[in-house]
């Protein structure tokens, strides 16, 4: 699903340049679920924000579904986002004083879904979630775990083939924690690839597939 070869990203601090990314090359199949672990400043947010089509990078290639990423306009980007790709935050990134509804439903504004389809479609994965009783309710009601029930309804409301998750226990208790991750591993179970960026040994336990990251390269690539 995912094929980055010899990838760099470089940025320019206090006048000196800075590498994120220095020759990364790595391969995801469809279905994976991998963690991707290193210390701050390592490069791993980069590399996930690359994948999930959120920044540019200087030198390599990045295929996503046989699409060739860097030759797609902004506009065919976003398109791409919304179309295949889910996003779990750390800080949630909802509208605090709207509706958990109104924020599940928010990535189909953008493809213009007609609004009883999308009331339905916000419906259904809210009650997978455990979060229908909820759903009228502002987002700055609620409690942290359940903020990330709804980004996490928010990520799967377009049924994404790949599902980016950046720290998503950070901010939750351990037991939150725990039944934020088997959410995510039931959805990695129908087939949804999950990436997870963390710096939580316990939390990458949970993925098939673990990479570790340190000045920009990867040191270290290995399967449960």
């Amino acid at each position: 699903m995912i094929d980055i070869q010899y990838l760099s990203k470089r940025y320019t601090v206090d006048t000196l340049p800075f590498s994120a990314l220095d020759d990364v090359s790595l391969s995801i199949r469809a279905g994976e679920s991998v963690a991707i672990m290193g210390r701050s400043g390592a490069g791993k947010t980069t590399l996930m924000n690359i994948i999930g089509c959120l920044d540019t990078f200087d030198a390599g290639s990045y295929q996503l579904d046989g699409v060739n990423v860097a030759a797609l306009s902004d506009e065919k980007l976003a398109h791409l986002r919304n179309e295949k790709i889910g996003f779990v935050m750390q800080d949630f990134a909802l509208l605090p004083h709207k509706s958990v509804l109104f924020n599940v439903m928010l990535p189909m504004y953008f493809d213009q879904t007609p609004r009883r389809e999308m009331v339905s479609k916000a419906k259904t994965v809210l009650e997978k979630l455990g979060m229908s009783a909820q759903e009228k309710k502002r987002v700055n009601q609620l409690s942290g775990g359940q903020k990330q029930r709804v980004a996490l309804a928010r990520a799967l409301v377009k049924s994404p083939a790949l599902l980016l998750a950046d720290e998503p226990t950070g901010a939750l208790d351990s037991q939150t924690g725990k039944e934020i991750m088997q959410l995510l591993l039931e959805r990695n179970r129908e087939g949804v690839t999950l990436i997870i960026v963390t710096h939580d040994e316990q939390v990458a336990a949970y993925c098939q597939r673990t990479i570790v990251i340190s000045d920009g390269k990867i040191v270290q690539d290995g399967r449960q």
